[in-house]
């Protein structure tokens, strides 16, 4: 009977503990994801500014597309 218990409660301490590691294994994927998010709208508005600044210094205000 104490080997049962043993086992069950074993069992249990190992289900806990994926739990809180997938727990906390989601909230860094949520974090980077945001922080991918960020970083890739900071490029493309960086790109967009630089060929804009290309285009007026060749004097064409509108890009045409």
């Amino acid at each position: 009977m104490k080997k049962a218990l043993r086992e069950r409660n074993i069992v249990v301490i190992l289900f806990i503990m994926v739990l809180i590691v997938f727990s906390m294994a989601q909230r860094d994927s949520k974090k980077l994801d945001e922080l991918y998010r960020n970083t890739a709208e900071s490029i493309q508005q960086k790109l967009q500014e630089q060929h804009f600044a290309r285009l007026q210094s060749r004097g064409i205000t509108s890009p045409k597309y």
